[in-house]
C-alpha cells in the first residue's frame, strides 16, 4: 500500500495543483460579488462585478511562478510587468465567463461530475493511462481513482465542477457560430498561400484616423445585398440517436453451444456427417467439401482449435469446442503423431438471436 501511495504522489501533486487554478476559475468566475474576496478591496469592475485584490494576486503569483520555473535567470522587470497585465486579463476573463455562465443558466449536476471522473479523466492525467494501441485504459485510470484519499477527490470533484459548464459553455457558443466556405478558404490561403509582391512605402504622417470616416446604413445594405451569397447559411440539423450494443448476449451464445450440441448428437445417431457440412457449416470455403479442412501442421489454426485436433485422436467426434469464430463440431480424421493431422469441421457463429433482437 506504501508503494503504492509512492507512486501515485506526483500525480496527487499534480492533481492538486490544476484543481487550485479550477478552483479560483471557479470561485472568481462563478462568485464575483465581490463578497467572498477576503475584504482586499477592489481594483476594477467589469459590467459591475468587482475585480478582486487577491484574485488578481493569486493569479500573478501562479504566473509569475510558472515563468520563473521554465527559466534560470530572475525575472526582468519587462517580464513582471507583462505578467502583470496577463494576470489582470485572466481574471477579468474568468468573470466574464462567469457571467456569461449566470446568463446562460449553465450549470453542473452531481451525475455529470460522477460520470466525469469515472470516464474522462483530465486531459494532464491522460498520457499516464494510455495502452499499447494509444487508447485509453480505462481500467487503469479508474484503478488509480479508487487510492485516491478522500480529501483529492474532493479536489478532483471541484475541477470538473469548473470544467464542466466551461464546456458546456463553448458547445454552445461554437453551435451558434457559422463561418462562410469562402472566409474559410480565404483564410487557408492567406496562412499557406506565398507571393512575391512590390510594394510602395507610406508616410505614417498621412495616414487617417477611423472616425474620419463614415459607412452609412444604405452603404451595409447595399453590400449585403451585392454579396449575400457570403451569408447564407445552409440547412442544418440537431440529431439525436441511440446506440444500440448489437454484440451476442450470454444467452446468444448459449443458443449456438445448443445447437452445436444438437447437430453433434445427429451425428452420433448416424446422420452423415458431410451432408450436415453442406447445409448447417458457415465455413463458406469447406462447406462445400463437407467440412474438409484437408492436411495441416501444428499451428495452422487457431490456438483453441489446434489443441483440440493435436490433444484428440483419429476417428475422433469431439464435442464443440469456441473460438473467435463461433463454435466448431469437429471430427478428426487422420492424425499423424504430432506432425499433421486431418479433420473436418462444421462452424456455428454466435449471432443474436430473435429474442436477442426483440429485448433491445
Amino acid at each position: 500500500m506504501m508503494r503504492q501511495m509512492r507512486e501515485n504522489t506526483k500525480w496527487i501533486m499534480l492533481i492538486t495543483a490544476v484543481a487550485f487554478v479550477a478552483l479560483m476559475v471557479f470561485q472568481w468566475g462563478m462568485d464575483i460579488t465581490g463578497q467572498s474576496g477576503g475584504g482586499l478591496g477592489q481594483i476594477g469592475r467589469v459590467n459591475g462585478d468587482p475585480v478582486m485584490l487577491d484574485a488578481y494576486n493569486a493569479t500573478l503569483r501562479q504566473l509569475y511562478d510558472q515563468a520563473q520555473s521554465s527559466q534560470e535567470d530572475f525575472i526582468s522587470s519587462q517580464q513582471n510587468a507583462e505578467l502583470e497585465d496577463r494576470a489582470f486579463d485572466a481574471v477579468v476573463d474568468q468573470i466574464l465567463v462567469g457571467q456569461e455562465l449566470r446568463r446562460r443558466g449553465i450549470m453542473v449536476t452531481d451525475q455529470e461530475v460522477s460520470e466525469a471522473a469515472q470516464f474522462s479523466p483530465p486531459d494532464y492525467l491522460v498520457p499516464q493511462f494510455l495502452d499499447d494501441t494509444g487508447g485509453l485504459d480505462l481500467a487503469s485510470y479508474q484503478a488509480f481513482l479508487s487510492t485516491l484519499p478522500p480529501e483529492q477527490l474532493l479536489v478532483l470533484e471541484a475541477y470538473y465542477r469548473s470544467a464542466i459548464p466551461r464546456t458546456k459553455l463553448l458547445r454552445q457558443v461554437g453551435s451558434g457560430i457559422y463561418v462562410p466556405d469562402a472566409a474559410l478558404w480565404q483564410q487557408w490561403k492567406d496562412q499557406n498561400e506565398l507571393s512575391e509582391i512590390r510594394f510602395v512605402p507610406l508616410d505614417p504622417a498621412n495616414r487617417y484616423e477611423d472616425s474620419e470616416f463614415t459607412v452609412s446604413q444604405d452603404q451595409i445594405a447595399d453590400y449585403y445585398g451585392e454579396n449575400s451569397e457570403e451569408f447564407e447559411i445552409p440547412a442544418r440539423a440537431t440529431v439525436k440517436f441511440v446506440v444500440l450494443d448489437k454484440t451476442p448476449t450470454a444467452a446468444d451464445t448459449a443458443a449456438s453451444r445448443e445447437r452445436a450440441d444438437s447437430i453433434r448428437q445427429e451425428i452420433v445417431d448416424g446422420a452423415d456427417f458431410a451432408e450436415l457440412a453442406q447445409i448447417e457449416s458457415s465455413d463458406q470455403g469447406t462447406a462445400a467439401l463437407g467440412g474438409d479442412l484437408g492436411i495441416f501442421p501444428p499451428g495452422r489454426m487457431v490456438a483453441e482449435f489446434d489443441s483440440a485436433i493435436f490433444s484428440g485422436s483419429a476417428g475422433n467426434l469431439m464435442e464443440p469446442i469456441q473460438t473467435s469464430f463461433g463454435f466448431h463440431v469437429i471430427e478428426v480424421t487422420e492424425l499423424w503423431a504430432a506432425d499433421s493431422a486431418q479433420a473436418r469441421h462444421i462452424l456455428l457463429p454466435i449471432e443474436r438471436t430473435d429474442d436477442s433482437e426483440i429485448a433491445l
